[in-house]
């Protein structure tokens, strides 16, 4: 068995396993977040400009922890648009050992899970077969 390895291929198969790797790194972390973490409520107070890019606007919500400090957190995924952010009650999730350390869940943090299957996709195309 014989396998022929095309470049061009070959840098399709690369990007690939590191999509995947990305996808599932970043989607396992909030998982186990969702998972191990403890979940309360907070409310949207308001939506700052955290100045990574021009014009990204996150929202930043205030919540309780269990042992009744009051803390702050910003999302970490943004809109282009002040009016796009959302507002109203949002669900945390905070590590038990290190409050400050917390997150706002969003659908849209989960929204990478549709870049598994170009990767996929990707991995598939770049594949070395044999050669026959």
């Amino acid at each position: 068995m014989r396998f022929t390895v095309n470049s061009l291929t070959f840098l399709l198969f690369l990007p690939g396993v590191v999509l995947i790797c990305f996808c599932v790194y970043f989607l396992g972390t909030g998982i186990y977040q969702l998972a191990a973490w403890n979940k309360t409520s907070g409310v949207i107070t308001e939506v700052v400009n955290i100045g990574t890019v021009e014009n990204s606007f996150h929202e930043k919500a205030t919540f309780v922890d269990d042992r009744g400090k009051s803390l702050e957190v910003i999302a970490l995924s943004g809109f282009l648009n002040e009016e796009d952010t959302f507002e109203g009650t949002v669900t945390i999730v905070y590590d038990p050992a290190n409050s400050a350390n917390a997150r706002i869940v969003f659908l849209r943090d989960y929204l990478l899970l549709l870049f598994l299957p170009f990767g996929a996709l990707l991995v598939f195309l770049g594949w070395p077969f044999e050669k026959g």
